[in-house]
């Protein structure tokens, strides 16, 4: 019967043998063939990852779609319905049958190269078995993965483009998509490692092909592969339109995220006075064309006392490196008028003021610069629900910490609650912001009574000392390490004690209006 069952296949699905048998011999010849393909790899095998990489998606692409999409389209698979047979061994020869086709074609590669190299390098037991294992795992994740996505019928291209979309745009924001598991195994290594065995990648591999495969079978097996047949009929009209909307929205968006990334370079301040200490780095820079004397010693008084203010706010918060920080002296600014440069976050930070009209030790400014400076450090992630509270204190506390004993007593508000701590916004929406930074200032000043400073230190510095990567693992790190967690490891204490203990300190102490 299982015999039959492959024969069946077999027939049905031979034009798609041939169509990865054209393409097999096609690229073999293109890629041994061409002298500039194998001296920009150096090996034979190096030209055999360029073919498995490219290639062995698309064929498994093509045999999915022959073996199991179509089948399921046509309805062919309720002609086997009355064989005495379980649905899971029908599904497990589609499986089988195509990966022992993958691997055919794999080793077929693998012989193509090992003819074109003969006399050129030493193939030593050990090098032919890693090149083995790791092109075999390759080729058995992109079946498994084809195979899974083709019971999701008239869906699994749309789904192939977005994952495929995904990880690029994933590679290009930072995240090394290209050194995990089977992407490791086709690294610029493929053809030249002798000796180590990627032990890592093999298994992270291993686990997305089990992974997958399952999926393919429940997507098969479920309600008795009614969920597959359904998927496998044709589009509507109305899926062609959302699925249109949806493909337009994200590559709007793809276009505006690369567009902020060309728009991201590094910011010159033409005649710019540049300061670096320690973490700190400041450039000023005047919109004038003729600087009086007296700008200039602005320009050079406001650098050197900003940069060793944030130096020292950097070693307290154990930051290494601090986003850098430009300031452009405006002539036709008066005192009190500052202006955002709105630059990328990754740039640094920009404020435009009169430097003659300012003092670089003013607190008032001093807490704008550290309040922005950081949220650019956090690439704008700091003002949430949570992490709120600790960057609005620490921007007015820090200006004004040799006086912390009057921020603690004048603050306008009772003390916060632990609700309060986790939803920040609200709090900020009720009071406004003069009042609910006041209340986070005092609540630093709390925590310091509390539970000591060097463990107010700890707490704050684990929050706003180390930065943000600038891609989707920074709403991973935030899911893992909460800030409620970081401040009962930090201070031995949850948020819930904390808030009583300043409750109970602020209601012995005389509020001022």
């Amino acid at each position: 019967m299982i015999r039959g069952l492959i024969e069946k296949e077999l027939r049905q699905s031979r034009m798609a043998f041939l169509m990865m048998l054209l393409f097999l011999g096609t690229g073999l010849w293109a890629v041994f063939r061409s002298p500039l393909v194998l001296r920009s790899g150096g090996s034979s095998f190096d030209a055999m990852r360029m073919l498995l990489f490219v290639f062995m998606p698309l064929a498994c692409l093509v045999l999915a779609q022959s073996v199991i999409a179509g089948e399921f389209r046509q309805k062919a698979q309720l002609f086997l319905e009355g064989l005495p047979l379980p649905r899971w061994q029908m599904i497990a020869v589609k499986y089988t049958l195509g990966l022992g086709i993958v691997w055919l074609v794999t080793l077929a590669m693998g012989a193509g190269a090992w003819w074109h190299t003969q006399g050129a390098e030493l193939l030593t037991h050990r090098f032919v078995s890693l090149i083995a294992v790791k092109a075999l795992s390759w080729g058995t994740f992109c079946w498994s993965v084809f195979f899974a996505l083709g019971f999701l019928g008239r869906y699994r291209t749309f789904i192939t483009l977005i994952l495929v979309i995904g990880l690029l745009m994933a590679e290009q924001e930072g995240v090394p998509v290209s050194r995990f598991g089977p992407f490791d195994l086709m690294n610029g290594r493929f053809a030249f490692e002798r000796f180590v065995w990627p032990e890592k990648a093999l298994w992270i591999t291993g686990a997305i092909v089990v992974s997958t495969a399952l999926l393919g079978f429940a997507l098969g097996l479920v309600r008795d592969a009614s969920v597959a047949t359904m998927l496998a009929e044709k589009m509507s009209t109305r899926e062609k339109v959302m699925i249109g909307i949806i493909t337009l929205i994200a590559l709007m968006s793809i276009g505006f995220v690369e567009q902020r990334k060309r728009d991201a370079g590094p910011v010159h301040l033409p005649g710019s006075v540049d300061v670096v200490k320690g973490a700190a780095t400041v450039s000023a820079a005047a919109a004038v064309e003729t600087l009086t004397p007296e700008e200039s010693a602005a320009l050079n008084t406001f650098t050197n006392a900003t940069a060793s203010e944030l130096d020292e706010m950097a070693k307290w918060l154990k930051c290494e490196s601090l986003p850098p920080l430009f300031l452009v002296h405006r002539r036709d600014f008066d005192a009190k008028q500052r202006e955002d440069g709105e630059l990328d976050s990754r740039q640094g930070y920009m404020i435009r003021l009169n430097l003659t009209k300012q003092k670089p030790d003013d607190p008032e400014l001093q807490e704008e610069i550290i309040w922005m400076l950081l949220r650019v450090h956090h690439h704008y992630r700091l003002p949430s629900d949570d992490r709120g509270w600790v960057v609005d204190g620490f921007a007015r506390w820090w200006p004004r910490r040799h006086e912390e004993e009057k921020l603690g007593s004048n603050a306008n508000l009772p003390a916060a609650k632990a609700e309060d701590l986790r939803a920040w916004l609200k709090v900020r929406e009720v009071s406004g912001d003069d009042a609910a930074k006041n209340l986070a200032a005092a609540g630093l000043v709390a925590l310091a009574h509390t539970a000591g400073g060097q463990k107010r230190q700890l707490f704050v510095s684990s929050i706003l000392g180390p930065p943000t990567p600038h891609d989707a693992r920074a709403s991973l790190l935030e899911w893992l390490h909460p800030v409620s967690r970081r401040f009962e490891q930090t201070t031995g204490m949850t948020l819930e004690e904390f808030a009583s203990a300043w409750a109970k300190a602020s209601s012995t102490k005389e509020v001022k209006p």
